[in-house]
């Protein structure tokens, strides 16, 4: 059942065949739409859901998430509950943490996500209005999760590399590419074998928006055992930094 009267918010979610990688577990990609829908819903109850803050002629944007796998991701049919709450503010980055657990109670994993508010007609990033700020203290009966400061470069050469068209179906209700869809775009990039591991830490910095139109290049250098550096770029401007981990 979902709660809403108190923080930290849970929705439940059994998770769908669509929702399914060739290897019969949950993609990163649908982890991360379930962990927007989850954060869309949360927002709505605190008073500060995507359309009334478009009535005022600004938005959320997910700036960074970090997700941390604990275990496999789920299969066919399993359910799980994501329990999540605003966790924070720092100047004009509000930050919200989400838990996964599986259906026995046992965590699947956490992420950690940074947001900043952007006008709607400049397209740049703004200050928080106080009445917003009022809305999303973080609550007092969570621990908070570390927040990300890892930074990287890019890499010098890049040896993996897939090419992407951004099409009609690959845009949200705002108009651009939701970052589900960014994160199976760095998939491009990888190779079946890389892709059906489900147990991975992802550090995901998200840049710039993508366009129906738009041509874009996904590319990935192995970095230390296990790890990978990535990017996605229309042209030289990129639109996501990545960091990923394959336990």
């Amino acid at each position: 059942m979902v709660d809403l009267d108190s923080l930290p918010h849970r929705f439940p979610y059994q998770i769908r065949p669509q929702e399914l990688g060739p290897n019969r577990r949950m993609t990163m990609p649908a982890m991360i739409n379930l962990l927007q829908d989850a954060a869309w819903f949360s927002a709505a109850a605190l008073g500060v859901s995507v359309f009334q803050l478009n009535a005022r002629g600004v938005g959320w944007v997910l700036s960074r998430l970090v997700w941390n796998g604990r275990q496999e991701m789920p299969g066919m049919g399993a359910k799980i509950v994501v329990e999540t709450y605003p966790s924070g503010i720092q100047r004009s980055f509000l930050f919200r943490d989400f838990r996964v657990f599986a259906e026995d109670g046992n965590l699947l994993g956490t992420a950690s996500s940074t947001w900043v508010v952007m006008d709607l007609e400049t397209r740049k990033m703004i200050s928080v209005a106080d009445d917003i700020v009022a809305l999303v203290n973080p609550p007092d009966c969570v621990d908070v999760l570390d927040r990300a400061k890892e930074r990287w470069k890019d890499a010098s050469t890049w040896s993996m590399v897939g090419n992407i068209h951004v099409g009609w179906h690959d845009l949200d209700l705002n108009g651009h590419v939701n970052h589900g869809r960014f994160v199976s775009w760095l998939g491009e990039a990888l190779s079946d074998e890389q892709l059906n591991h489900t147990n991975v830490v992802w550090d995901l910095i998200f840049r710039g928006e993508a366009l129906r139109g738009d041509e874009l290049v996904s590319e990935a250098e192995p970095c230390g055992e296990g790890g990978m550096i990535h990017r996605l770029r229309r042209g030289e401007e990129v639109l996501v930094r990545a960091k990923s981990l394959r336990r």
